[in-house]
């Protein structure tokens, strides 16, 4: 049996907890670009906040007030995750394996999430067992092998690894006349008292285990024991389990959940040093949560929090336990207890959405106020800044008393390092600054960027600069050379949606800080030119765009992003309809922008090379970065080229006949636009169909129409 590295109290296991429905976060969306956070959304940040995931609330303060100090070198993300947080969000999933990395060796537990999780590690505990045993000849010792290999077919049988159709047999396993001496009747007894709590059989199992309590064997007696209680438990848990396997708490034997408290509390008195012990008083919460118990609840996790390593794996285990089972219950409100756990609370209970009473962010709990804030005072006696700070919190995102903020949070831009408490305090402040238009706003942000040596800290100041900026019509400062903004997806943001022409030009010429941002600026810039029809610019900058540049977002090979800027070079220029290079129909339309053959050309160029629905058209939530400032004049659609010469004097009848066929196809076959502009109602679309079918049905385009959308 290979080795499970295991602790002896897992001995034999009960199904995983089922899922709390009021988990607060890890929807594994988008980071919002802006640093307030008074509503969760689908992203957190390394700033304390109301917005944040509540377990990401939780390990940040129990970093801060464990004084964890450790910092990972390096982010732990895939491209795509990059793309969606760039260095300044997360998830949950995302911070917790970028703090505590484990390798990932693709093994899963064999029996993960049912009863028979721990028969690997427990036959190891009995056979060693067995063998300490000196009564125990190697007949019986043998004989009580085949017995655990027998349960374990016996669970391969019933969790579905095996193909087995019945599960194992065991009753010759149990009769005394199989074994020599009473030791190794007593093993046999709890081989079948194993496979009976294995198997669902509560009263097998408890009858077998409560025989055991006079046996001679020491680690019988307490494995007996110890599993008399999980027994009861794991049968107080089924209680309250549905048709479906779903767990009700209000569905629970109260009787059954006293039994199972009843039997654990008994095992730490009898062995309160044992083998078990830890693993029971971990099952003692888990009774207390069968129970409903939340005033328990409350105090056994605010006194875990106080102890658990911050910089462990297990801390992130007992904050997952701790929001699943507990942080949402029914009762858990007034069972609050630590600082940890209330302050948590009293963040989540900030969130607003505009409504004073219930929100479903607030897990319909009522606004927080600051009458109920200050009730809470003496739990943070003890820790004044983390008072303070939750009072700026209420006054920034409940009072919008942005001076009341900067009162609360004295101003401490010239650390060498912060804490994430420290940290938290300085932002909001910052945020305050903002808030109030304050002149010393970027100066504070560049004060502060001095000292954030941890994770995440530095991009979250970058961005508060950048926002800053943004907000002051000074994009050229963000992505000037001496700017200290060096996120690159920081950079990424005000390019595509704040630089204007003169900021791209300068970066896509070669004051860019790297080929990528060099190559983004040129592609921006092209892009902007021509779709808002400054053809004249774009001819002169296409030479900003390199022949050996990719022209297409995605590299075949690898599937990574990559900047098409290539296309404007060496793109695909004619289709259906025949065109010449990229160059000479912008030479043609900086001539005469109503040019109808250079119009049809350039709405080919865009639909050969996906530029229709481009992202870079896609609009900025309001509040986020590239919200605040835009490239100057209106984007002219694909689809308005085609409408336009649709109705124009004129025009041959082949290039109208095309501009009637593109206008068509445009909604093919969504019934929606694909070429931008305003939606146009069915009704006008079948006119088009019926006047190219009639008008110019002996064209190319009107033989080859036969629908419309």
């Amino acid at each position: 049996m290979r080795k499970v590295l295991a602790a002896a109290g897992v001995l034999a296991g009960l199904a995983l907890w089922p899922a709390s429905a009021g988990a607060s976060g890890g929807y594994g969306c988008a980071g919002s670009w802006t640093l307030e956070a008074g509503d969760h959304g689908c992203d957190s940040t390394v700033v304390i906040s109301p917005g944040n995931d509540t377990r990401v609330n939780m390990l940040l303060l129990l970093r801060e007030l464990n004084g964890a100090e450790t910092t990972p070198e390096d982010h732990s993300m895939e491209e795509w995750q990059y793309q969606e947080y760039g260095y300044s969000f997360f998830d949950w999933q995302l911070l917790t394996n970028t703090l505590y990395p484990v390798e990932d060796t693709g093994d899963y537990p064999r029996f993960n999430g049912t009863r028979c999780q721990s028969v690997e590690q427990g036959g190891e505990q009995f056979m060693a067992a067995v063998a300490r045993n000196r009564a125990i000849g190697a007949a019986d010792r043998e004989r009580l092998a085949e017995g655990r290999a027998a349960l374990f077919e016996f669970c391969d049988s019933i969790s579905g690894w095996s193909s087995r159709n019945t599960p194992a047999e065991f009753d010759s396993l149990d009769m005394p006349r199989n074994y020599s001496s009473r030791e190794a009747r007593d093993f046999g007894t709890y081989i079948m008292g194993a496979a009976a709590f294995y198997s669902g059989e509560w009263r097998g199992a408890k009858a077998r285990f409560a025989s055991l309590r006079g046996a001679r064997d020491e680690w019988v007696r307490e494995a007996a024991r110890y599993m008399e209680a999980r027994t009861a438990l794991a049968e107080a848990n089924d209680s309250g389990l549905g048709e479906w396997g779903y767990f009700d708490a209000d569905d629970v034997d109260s009787g059954k959940a006293d039994e199972a408290s009843q039997a654990l509390a008994a095992y730490l008195e009898a062995y309160p040093s044992g083998r078990f012990s830890s693993s029971a008083r971990g099952l003692q919460r888990r009774a207390r949560w069968i129970a409903g118990d939340a005033s328990q609840q409350g105090e056994s996790y605010a006194r875990l929090l106080a102890g658990v390593d911050p910089d462990s794996r297990e801390a992130v285990q007992l904050i997952d336990e701790v929001e699943h089972k507990f942080f949402f219950k029914d009762g858990a409100a007034e069972a609050m207890r630590g600082p940890v756990l209330l302050a948590t609370r009293d963040l989540m209970r900030m969130r607003d959405d505009g409504d004073p009473e219930f929100n479903y962010e607030r897990h319909n709990e009522p606004l927080l106020t600051a009458a109920a804030l200050a009730s809470h005072e003496a739990v943070f006696a003890d820790h004044p800044e983390l008072y303070s700070f939750l009072q700026a919190n209420h006054a920034y995102y409940i009072d919008h008393d942005y001076r009341r903020v900067l009162q609360l949070l004295p101003d401490d831009a010239r650390r060498d390092e912060y804490s994430p408490l420290q940290f938290s305090r300085q932002v909001l402040r910052g945020m305050a600054l903002a808030q109030l238009e304050d002149r010393n706003e970027v100066g504070f942000w560049r004060e502060l960027i001095e000292g954030t040596d941890r994770l995440y800290q530095r991009p979250t100041v970058e961005l508060a600069l950048a926002l800053a900026w943004e907000r002051a019509g000074q994009v050229d400062r963000a992505l000037g050379p001496d700017s200290p903004i060096e996120d690159a997806r920081v950079r990424e943001l005000l390019i595509e949606y704040s630089a204007g022409p003169e900021v791209l030009r300068s970066l896509a010429s070669g004051a860019g800080r790297t080929q990528e941002e060099r190559d983004r600026a040129a592609y921006v810039l092209l892009y902007r030119e021509l779709t808002h029809g400054d053809y004249a610019s774009a001819l002169r900058d296409l030479s900003v765009a390199r022949a050996d540049a990719p022209t297409t977002n995605y590299n075949e090979e690898t599937y990574a992003p990559q900047i098409a800027v290539g296309a404007f070079t060496s793109g695909n220029f004619s289709g259906a309809y025949t065109c010449p290079t990229l160059r000479e129909t912008v030479q043609r339309l900086s001539r005469n922008a109503r040019d109808v053959q250079g119009r049809l050309c350039l709405g080919e160029f865009y639909r050969l090379n996906g530029f229709d629905q481009s992202y870079l058209d896609w609009p900025r939530q309001e509040g986020a970065l590239g919200s605040y400032a835009s490239y100057p004049g209106e984007a002219i659609p694909r689809s308005q080229f085609y409408s336009d010469i649709i109705s124009e004097r004129g025009v041959s009848r082949e290039d109208r006949a095309y501009a009637l066929y593109r206008a068509i196809r445009c909604y093919a076959p969504s019934g929606y636009s694909s070429c931008g502009g305003e939606q146009v109602p069915e009704e006008q679309r079948a006119a088009w169909f019926r006047r190219l079918k009639g008008e110019f049905g002996d064209t190319r385009w009107g033989q080859e129409a036969e629908y419309y959308w």
